[in-house]
């Protein structure tokens, strides 16, 4: 039951954290290039929520780094 709760609160966890992370993501894009000028020059509607949570899955996976250290002795 504990392990249950363990995961179920990581879950939960996760999803607030995304939410933190992608409303401030959304605000800022349409923001600073507003609709406007995304429509006319690229042909690109405003960042909703999903679109902003996936701008900052990939950027996170683009710029994490992966290091392994192998020590040789």
């Amino acid at each position: 039951m504990k392990i249950i709760l363990v995961v179920l609160g990581a879950i939960f966890l996760i999803g607030i954290l995304s939410v933190l992370a992608a409303y401030p993501t959304k605000w800022l894009v349409n923001y600073l290039f507003s609709s406007a000028f995304l429509d006319s020059v690229f042909g690109i509607r405003e960042l909703d929520f999903w679109h902003a949570l996936g701008l900052n899955f990939l950027i996170g996976w683009f710029i994490s780094t992966k290091t392994t250290s192998a020590s040789k002795n």
